[in-house]
């Protein structure tokens, strides 16, 4: 089918690296945990662990473009990174460049993260579908509490399968109600 990559894969999106294999893609999932990563990799073949931490750009680079190399371009891409790490975005979309035409981001926000700004910005670059998915929290009787893991993984693969440019999962507060949330 394809190649995607998913960043941020073994952990709460683990869910959605699962289902896009199952799917029929070639996953590649890049995560900072070599046990997750591994475990995720034993559970499907067509998944390949790519160990990266975003916060060393320098070897994040360095480790998706050799996913590439081995692997082709990515014709859809999973990203959880807060807009304050839009650099890693763009890095990304350039490690992608000799796709071409017509290949996906699903861009995984925080609560807190400005959706508006980079979707303006990402929404322009020509031959890219530029998608943002905010997560939010869930409102209960007993109060407010944070999305599960299998909450989070259920609500991309909807976006995934919308069309929406961008799709919230779960309540997105505020900026008054934001004051006693943490992420």
């Amino acid at each position: 089918m394809g190649h995607a990559l998913v960043v941020g894969g073994s952990g709460m999106l683990r869910g959605v690296s699962i289902w896009l294999a199952e799917c029929g893609f070639k996953v590649s999932v890049v995560g900072r945990e070599l046990g997750k990563l591994q475990a995720l990799a034993a559970d499907n073949s067509r998944i390949i662990p790519v160990m990266a931490n975003y916060y060393d750009p320098v070897s994040f680079s360095e480790r998706v473009e050799q996913a590439v190399k081995e692997r082709g371009t990515f014709d859809l891409m999973v990203a959880w990174l807060h807009s304050r790490h839009s650099e890693i975005l763009q890095q990304l979309i350039l490690l992608n460049r000799g796709h071409g035409q017509g290949w996906s981001i699903y861009h995984i926000l925080g609560s807190r993260d400005p959706a508006g700004l980079l979707r303006e910005e990402l929404s322009q670059l020509e031959g890219i579908c530029y998608r943002q998915v905010q997560l939010g929290s869930i409102e209960e009787d007993s109060g407010t509490r944070w999305l599960t893991h299998a909450e989070i993984a259920s609500g991309v693969i909807s976006a995934i399968r919308s069309t929406r440019s961008y799709y919230a999962v779960g309540r997105i507060p505020t900026c008054t109600e934001e004051e006693g949330i943490d992420d």
